[in-house]
């Protein structure tokens, strides 16, 4: 499970687990990315608001672009 969320760029995004999946709130995402603390990409989605983060542990960067190639960034730490 995801044991903290923190937005970095923008109060309006909201990310929250359950189930071992990822979902972000109060953006219309078109992607969203999911990145190690090292820069590199491990899991993508498109025109979806959630993701699976089955299997995963560590701290990791996401990244959202919503149809306005708007991008918003928040960190994830999953135990």
């Amino acid at each position: 499970p995801v044991v903290g969320c923190k937005t970095v760029e923008n109060s309006s995004m909201l990310l929250y687990n359950t189930h071992e999946t990822l979902f972000v709130k109060g953006i219309e995402a078109a992607n969203i990315d999911l990145y190690t603390l090292t820069g590199q990409k491990i899991r993508t989605v498109a025109n979806q608001n959630e993701m699976s983060i089955s299997g995963l542990q560590g701290i990791y960067v996401v990244v959202v672009k919503d149809n306005a190639n708007n991008i918003k960034t928040g960190k994830i730490i999953i135990k």
